[in-house]
């Protein structure tokens, strides 16, 4: 069983795979681990993409990334 931080490397090892679904699907897949290990290379990549829509989901996965990562964290959860 892959750990968390195994399988985000794997998921960035293949973000200039052939073809452009497979990509578009990492750069998902990396807005969803919700760390900013993915930043540096969906940039490179973001930097090199021909394919729009490739292009449209590293922009709005950069972008959430980004927002996360400038929030104050949570406050505890209050216990009742």
């Amino acid at each position: 069983m892959l750990n968390h931080t195994r399988a985000e490397e794997l998921v960035v090892r293949h973000l200039a795979d052939p073809d452009a679904e497979v990509r578009r699907n990492l750069a998902w897949a990396l807005l969803n681990y919700g760390t900013s290990v993915g930043v540096r290379p969906l940039e490179a990549q973001l930097s090199q993409e021909k394919d729009p829509m490739v292009r449209q989901e590293i922009t709005r996965a950069l972008a959430m990334i980004k927002a996360r990562a400038a929030l104050p964290p949570s406050p505890p959860a209050r216990k009742s």
